[in-house]
């Protein structure tokens, strides 16, 4: 009877905690989209947010988000391609930003799926080149290796590689959503102020991150892209890409502390080919820390 009843006990503080510590508060819907700038474009799974930066005639480039932070961290790195000749795609991922958050399954097959029906949707029908940060690496590389003939170029900004397994433990049910609400959100958070803070990024660059998860779907999002698209083959993706011999260039900070500087041996074991990128006293967001550098190096690959 004592181990039922503080069974019970425990399940009602994680209860009253996921209640109190819960930011999600509202629906994303065509009220809360008018909150942001670029446009929307309605495909399969709901609306998409997206930019567009440079002229319409020129050699166009896709940049994908990684997990959390939307496509509003690409702005000045977004702004500096274009100001050197090239047309800049930005958008939000399903479950970010102002994007729709759609109750489905966040894995490889949706995210791809969302990037062929934008670049129909504006009809864009020629090769592009693809810019994937973190978990947008990972979904440039499944792309690129489903849909060879809409692919240029790629380019991999300290890319999902492989799966963490104590990040798939941290989500397991339904511990994960509770860890999620109670801590990692608010940690979450923390980060993105003191990298807004050290970056000396304009005031009140990072609150569009929190404001993206008041609205409901968020952590579910979130959740199910590390339980289900980080636990994919990404090394069969590589595989495909080498054979193709899709021009690959691979940028990555020593001092990467979420995708640790190692794994650059299983990327470039995989595709051979790339062009790698080791950038000294730099960590996980380098088109931030190093917007000239990334800049130039990218230009100059995307040209040649």
């Amino acid at each position: 009877m004592i181990f039922l009843i503080t069974i019970l006990a425990v399940i009602v503080v994680l209860f009253l905690l996921h209640t109190l510590f819960n930011m999600e508060y509202y629906p994303m819907d065509e009220e809360a989209r008018k909150e942001a700038s670029g446009a929307f474009v309605n495909l399969s799974h709901g609306a998409t947010h997206y930019h567009i930066y440079g002229s319409e005639n020129k050699e166009t480039v896709v940049l994908i988000h990684g997990i959390s932070l939307p496509s509003y961290s690409w702005n000045d790195f977004a702004t500096q391609l274009a100001n050197n000749g090239l047309k800049v795609i930005t958008y939000d991922l399903y479950g970010r930003g102002y994007s729709e958050r759609p109750y489905t399954i966040y894995n490889g097959r949706l995210y791809i799926r969302q990037l062929q029906e934008l670049l129909d949707a504006l009809h864009i029908t020629e090769k592009v080149s693809i810019l994937g940060i973190s978990m947008g690496g990972g979904i440039a590389n499944h792309f690129a290796s489903h849909h060879p003939e809409r692919v240029k170029k790629i380019v991999l900004l300290t890319p999902l590689h492989t799966s963490n397994i104590l990040a798939t433990l941290f989500t397991t049910p339904p511990l994960g959503e509770l860890m999620l609400t109670i801590l990692a959100a608010r940690k979450m958070i923390a980060i993105q102020n003191e990298t807004a803070k050290e970056l000396d990024l304009p005031a009140g660059w990072s609150a569009p991150y929190r404001r993206q998860m008041e609205f409901f779907g968020y952590r579910r999002a979130i959740i199910s892209s590390i339980r289900e698209f980080a636990t994919e083959n990404h090394v069969e993706s590589f595989k495909k890409i080498a054979a193709l011999k899709t021009p690959v260039l691979l940028i990555w900070g020593k001092d990467d502390k979420v995708i640790p500087f190692s794994g650059h041996k299983s990327v470039m074991a995989n595709i051979p080919h790339a062009q790698f990128l080791p950038l000294d006293n730099t960590g996980h967001l380098i088109h931030l820390e190093e917007l000239e550098i990334v800049t130039k190096n990218v230009v100059e690959f995307l040209r040649d």
